[in-house]
């Protein structure tokens, strides 16, 4: 005989039947108003704290970040101002380099410190005076003359005084445009006419095949006073000559003094 047995569904409704209470229970408690109040009032009553403690937290990380980043600043800003020390360091070594070489150029012809000069204050320059002039507040009385060799930080040569009055001097700039000055260039110290071009540049002329470089020094002839330095070289084979381009190693424009070399004529 074949028997038949039902599935026990008790545990399920044992389950629903705990849900149905907890349901029920929820209702009430929320329903029934002193209830209510009394879990509210502990809600706000907490919460405040939890609040205030978020707040405290979020606080705490924008002061963080807010150190963070100003920390990042100030590296940069170091970095950079290291940077610029740097600079300012080559800058100097660069000129000291220069001035003993002129040092050592005057001392090896016997002639370091032998000159008198008289420093003037530019009254107007480039820009506000025609054809690459100057005007300096010292003349006569200070004993400037015409023709006079005008120089800048001690040694790079700008222009020639062409005006002398009692309390003031016009000089005129070497580099004044197709103004012609003999010049020698580099090392092997190459003669040549330097043709002037504006604000502090130069072109020359120099037989093929000499021996220029970029950097090289031009002087003066005889007076050995640096005009400028070699910043390019044109060369075409099919043509006899090369063109050098130079320029002052200063800022003409900038000038705010300079020298009268008197003993020069």
């Amino acid at each position: 005989m074949k028997a038949t047995y039902r599935r026990d569904n008790s545990p399920a409704r044992g389950k629903l039947l705990i849900l149905g209470t907890l349901v029920l229970v929820s209702v009430f408690v929320l329903s029934y108003s002193p209830i209510r109040g009394t879990i509210s009032r502990a809600v706000y009553s907490t919460a405040p704290g939890l609040w205030e403690f978020g707040g405290n937290m979020s606080d705490s990380w924008d002061a963080f970040w807010g150190e963070f980043r100003l920390k990042r600043s100030l590296v940069h800003e170091n970095e950079v101002l290291q940077e610029e020390v740097s600079r300012m360091q080559a800058q100097v070594l660069d000129r000291n380099l220069l001035e003993e070489r002129v040092h050592e150029l005057e001392e090896k012809l016997g002639r370091a410190g032998n000159d008198d000069r008289v420093t003037a204050r530019v009254l107007a320059g480039p820009g506000r005076t025609p054809y690459d002039t100057l005007v300096i507040d010292a003349g006569t009385e200070q004993g400037v003359q015409v023709l006079d060799r005008v120089v800048y930080a001690g040694a790079g040569v700008v222009g020639t005084v062409v005006e002398a009055y009692p309390t003031s001097a016009k000089v005129s700039l070497f580099s004044s445009p197709d103004k012609e000055t003999m010049v020698v260039i580099g090392t092997q110290a190459i003669p040549a006419t330097a043709f002037g071009r504006g604000m502090g540049n130069f072109e020359a002329k120099i037989p093929q095949g000499s021996l220029v470089i970029t950097g090289d020094t031009v002087l003066i002839p005889g007076e050995h006073l640096i005009i400028g330095t070699v910043g390019a070289v044109e060369e075409k084979p099919a043509e006899p000559f090369m063109r050098v381009f130079f320029r002052t190693s200063f800022n003409i424009a900038a000038i705010q003094s300079v020298e009268v070399v008197k003993s020069i004529k």
